[in-house]
């Protein structure tokens, strides 16, 4: 038959045209499984199933009847996993944090002069569960985030923070702890063997004790000046014979080995006025170990104060004893250990609210930012 307009005009030719691989046309519908590398045009329907290169824009695989997908919008991205949704993110970095600030602060204030080890505990334990199970995953798309290393940080900070601060609440209330638990000595002389009461928290020297400010001594530490004075008998300056805590005489040469101490309370030499050193009635003292101050400042404060003490021994020709008792002088030392029981006990009621605080004002902040976020542009 005669061909009009180049169209074949018989079924045979037809059929010809529809079996040639070589032509590509676009008003025949086909399959597209049947070769893998097809290439499909506008109005065909195909199944990538089996045409794995395939070169059409559905990333879902179907080809739209009407028309093509130029209008369709793209398909939306993979499910983020491994993200913190904003609920976890509250959950993990502000109220685990929070709690573990709180649990770690009150066992170093009231828990540590008894058992030492169970704080300490404590901080390695909440470490380790802040570390294993608030490490952010990186085995899904899109990988970490900024927020999601936010609990990790936020709780190591807690635990830091609450451990330093444990720390200082319990050198606060140590003068409470050593006249509480510890032993109690009256009428103790200067000049006796400082192994005697080694195991003292509070110390009321013989009437006539006395401090010998003309023999004080600082030792300069950077931040803090660390002093000391020796506790002698009235005239005796420390030449005195050894003596027993009940005033029997024991004939052996007495270095000095009872001083009243402080920090930031006395010159270079030969000035003091720490607490009640400027109180001819006070005579007794409390034990200390450290100091509040100079613990917030990592200083070890027992070696400094020993070493005020062995430049005052220097300075004025004298001997130091090899172990040495180093107390707050005060008149009233019961009275100081009951103030200091309370400041702590407030110290660690402020920190605590102003954690509580600090955790409802960082939920706050991290709800107004996913909200900030979930808004639309405009």
């Amino acid at each position: 038959m005669a061909r009009r307009g180049g169209q074949p005009t018989s079924a045979a030719e037809t059929t010809s045209v529809k079996r040639d691989p070589f032509l590509i046309h676009d008003t025949p519908k086909a399959n597209a499984s049947a070769s893998p590398f097809a290439t499909h045009g506008k109005g065909q329907q195909a199944h990538s199933g089996g045409a794995p290169f395939s070169t059409h824009k559905d990333l879902g695989g179907k080809a739209h009847q009407d028309g093509g997908m130029e209008d369709r919008p793209p398909p939306p991205f993979p499910a983020r996993q491994g993200r913190l949704n904003p609920w976890s993110a509250v959950l993990l970095g502000v109220y685990l944090p929070c709690y573990l600030f709180v649990m770690i602060l009150t066992l170093f204030t009231y828990v540590y002069h008894r058992a030492p080890a169970v704080p300490w505990m404590a901080v390695v334990l909440g470490a380790d569960i802040v570390v294993v199970t608030l490490w952010p995953s990186a085995h899904h798309w899109p990988g970490r985030g900024r927020w999601d290393w936010f609990p990790l940080i936020s709780g190591l900070c807690a635990i830091g923070l609450a451990t330093w601060l444990g720390l200082i609440n319990y050198s606060t209330m140590e003068l409470w702890v050593h006249a509480k638990h510890l032993h109690s000595y009256d009428n103790v002389n200067p000049t006796s063997d400082t192994n005697l009461v080694g195991d003292a928290g509070l110390i009321t020297f013989s009437p006539g004790s006395e401090l010998d400010i003309s023999s004080s001594a600082g030792f300069k530490a950077w931040p803090y000046t660390y002093c000391a004075a020796p506790i002698v008998s009235a005239g005796s300056s420390g030449t005195a014979q050894q003596t027993s805590p009940s005033g029997g005489s024991i004939s052996a040469p007495q270095p000095l080995g009872f001083w009243a101490v402080g920090i930031d309370c006395c010159n270079s030499a030969g000035d003091f006025w720490c607490d009640d050193a400027k109180n001819s009635d006070a005579r007794s003292g409390l034990r200390v170990t450290t100091h509040w101050i100079g613990q917030a400042a990592g200083h070890d404060v027992l070696e400094n104060y020993g070493r005020a003490a062995r430049k005052a021994a220097a300075m004025q020709g004298t001997q130091v004893a090899q172990t040495q008792v180093f107390l707050l002088w005060h008149k009233h030392p019961n009275s100081v250990a009951i103030r200091r029981w309370w400041a702590a006990t407030g110290l660690y009621g402020g920190l605590v609210v102003a954690s509580i605080g600090c955790c409802f004002l960082v939920r706050w902040i991290l709800r107004s930012l996913t909200r900030i976020r979930a808004q639309p542009p405009k």
